[in-house]
């Protein structure tokens, strides 16, 4: 105990910097300065973070003062007196036919004292229980009171995922766009040429034979350029990043077998980002909407309402949607919400699915 009082005393000039912020940036800042100086290089990112890390230490070791000086000994107190006490509480009808005992500073000399004494024994264990949990809770207490990062940090860190995120984002879109732009001027040119020399070939055939299986390779280079164009819509279409979502929609939903009810703006383009994501919610809806809900009818409408985009799609198919039992929807609920977005399903059994996006416009 006269080691812990003397840590105590000790370590009060320290809690007494550490619980004024003042005289704790004044002392975090000496420092750095001189650190700083010493080095000669100033750098004010990495001074902060220096700044912020030595902060951060002398809040652990506060915590540790305080732990060890206060908390520990008053646990070590009630458990070596609970360890004493209980047992000698429970065997003094034993212990005083040789001797008189002392029991919380009083003196038990007679057997029918001794007798009452293991019946204070289960208050006095409960109570033992009590003070360790009580004590359990003032260290809880305590390290939450001293974070273990600071505001400063959390907010670096916060800036450093929104950095990464970001540019995760624009590498993905980056990379999109290159695989967009090498199948539409690579792939989809040699094609083209090829169902041109094959055409030239057909007119070309003297017999029915040849001309019957330069038919059938010409239409199969057909089928194969309507595959790679729905390939390139579902990369990144050509329309959305020349003429808006409307134009890309509407080109979407020429080939689709549904009616379709369509509400954009024909004035205002989202941001990029936001634009690229609508559109492939939309098209994932509407795939799950033909596919599994069994809709013949689509109403597709978006507009910016308080500084958000809002892009609802509702359907009149089956309903019973469980977005957890799809990858598409998944998928794109991560890039939403990369976004700073949501996306909510609603899916009554027999009464259709709504699906909404939610995303904040930068102002």
């Amino acid at each position: 105990m006269v080691v812990g009082g003397t840590v105590l005393i000790l370590s009060i000039p320290l809690l007494i910097v550490m619980s004024v912020p003042g005289w704790r940036d004044a002392a975090a800042r000496t420092i750095v300065t001189a650190e700083v100086s010493r080095l000669s290089v100033i750098e004010p990112v990495k001074a902060q973070a220096w700044k912020e890390s030595n902060t951060a230490v002398l809040r652990h070791a506060a915590y540790s003062l305080v732990a060890a000086a206060v908390l520990a000994p008053v646990a070590a107190a009630v458990l070596v007196g609970g360890a004493i006490a209980v047992p000698t509480l429970l065997a003094a009808p034993v212990l005083v036919r040789s001797d008189p005992i002392s029991v919380f500073s009083l003196q038990v000399t007679t057997m029918p004292a001794a007798l009452a004494l293991p019946v204070i024994a289960l208050p006095t264990a409960v109570l033992i229980l009590y003070l360790c949990a009580a004590i359990a809770t003032a260290n809880s207490e305590l390290a939450h009171t001293v974070p273990m990062r600071s505001t400063a940090e959390l907010e670096v860190e916060v800036d450093r995922l929104q950095t990464s995120r970001t540019g995760l984002l624009d590498a993905f879109d980056t990379e999109r766009a290159r695989i967009e732009g090498m199948l539409h001027d690579g792939v989809q040119h040699r094609l083209v040429a090829v169902g041109l020399s094959i055409g030239l070939a057909e007119q070309s055939a003297r017999d029915d034979r040849t001309r019957e299986l330069l038919e059938t390779a010409h239409r199969q280079v057909d089928e194969s350029m309507r595959e790679l164009r729905r390939t390139i819509r579902g990369i990144l279409p050509q329309a959305l990043t020349e003429s808006g979502l409307l134009a890309a929609t509407e080109d979407l939903l020429g080939e689709l077998p549904i009616e379709v009810s369509l509400n954009l703006p024909t004035d205002y383009r989202p941001p990029s980002r936001v634009e690229q994501v609508s559109y492939f919610v939309i098209s994932e809806v509407i795939t799950n909407s033909i596919k599994h809900a069994q809709a013949d009818a689509v109403s597709i409408t978006a507009a910016v309402i308080d500084g958000t985009w809002r892009l609802v799609i509702s359907d009149n198919g089956i309903g019973g949607a469980d977005p957890a039992s799809g990858r598409g929807l998944t998928g794109l609920s991560h890039r939403v919400d990369a976004l700073g977005g949501t996306i909510s399903v609603s899916s009554p059994l027999g009464r259709g699915t709504t699906v909404e996006m939610r995303c904040p416009i930068p102002a």
